[in-house]
């Protein structure tokens, strides 16, 4: 079940690689490595994207939580970085200008 969960992981994170146009380093934590009050304080202090697997407002259950982490070239980390609605670049980058 949570195969699902990764896989919709892996296509948001493709997205916003098709956006960006460069190489991302991807890390995705669950929940159960650690406990879910600790991935909660690291995806805070990280400004790591949480998606919560299956989760129903008002329900109580007991679904796997993902912590994601992500790394571009060139750019550096990307905060909430499956959150991000729209990316673009402005002006040259720093590699371009030395090329001329």
């Amino acid at each position: 079940m949570s195969d699902k969960y990764i896989q919709e992981i892996k296509n948001r994170v493709e997205q916003l690689q098709e956006r960006l146009g460069c190489q991302l380093q991807v890390t995705i934590y669950k929940d159960t490595l650690n406990t879910a009050d600790d991935l909660k304080k690291a995806v805070n202090d990280c400004r790591m994207s949480i998606i919560n697997a299956g989760y129903t407002p008002g329900k109580k259950e007991d679904n796997p939580t993902y912590a994601v982490r992500v790394v571009a070239e060139g750019i550096g980390e990307i905060p909430y970085p499956l959150m991000c609605n729209e990316v673009y670049l402005v002006g040259q980058s720093a590699q371009e200008k030395s090329n001329e």
